[in-house]
């Protein structure tokens, strides 16, 4: 698969992480109790490509429920919880089908920090250079007319710069150019 076959179908998932909905998100009006992790990633297949958003507690059992082949990349955060008892919890994980593959290909691993500002104060909210690596990943491709679901919108921010890369890109085919909206595109959107 390249740059240029066709539009596809892609598909990123940030739910709770397993054991977590009623911990984080049990006041949230939209709080539905846990996520079925093996539901969701039936959905996720139907998809040319997906990324599913997990934690370093779930990661063993959910790769376990994916196709040969998945992915596994690690976000490291550049903090941790000073207060946490063991070793601080600094990684979080996505599990990726892509939908093609581009050169140069990202790599498979994100160091950032998390998301701070941006007008949200919702628990595990993503950094907008998390969620271009992630479309990267994906090998999305706005100027060739893939689509992108954001199964659990949480702060907005994915579909924010999923609808920036694409007016950027102004689908121009043939030429993806880098299309990574920045946190000042996004601002003046």
């Amino acid at each position: 698969m390249v740059l240029g076959d066709g539009p596809r179908r892609l598909a990123y998932a940030d739910p709770p992480y397993p054991g977590k909905a009623k911990r984080y998100y049990g006041r949230e009006d939209s709080y539905g109790g846990e996520v079925d992790h093996v539901s969701l990633l039936a959905k996720l297949q139907t998809y040319d490509g997906w990324a599913l958003s997990t934690s370093r507690e779930a990661l063993r059992d959910l790769l376990s429920l994916t196709p040969g082949g998945t992915l596994v990349c690690p976000w490291v955060k550049t903090h941790h919880q000073p207060s946490s008892y063991g070793p601080g919890n600094i990684h979080e994980y996505v599990l990726v089908k892509p939908a093609r593959w581009r050169r140069p290909g990202p790599p498979d691993a994100f160091v950032g920090a998390v998301a701070k500002g941006g007008g949200s104060s919702l628990m595990g909210r993503k950094p907008i250079n998390f969620v271009n690596w992630v479309f990267d990943l994906l090998g999305a491709s706005a100027a060739d007319g893939d689509t992108l679901d954001d199964l659990y919108p949480g702060s907005g921010i994915v579909g924010r710069c999923w609808q920036e890369r694409r007016r950027q890109l102004g689908g121009v085919s043939g030429d993806p150019g880098d299309g990574r909206p920045s946190a000042a595109s996004l601002t003046a959107a």
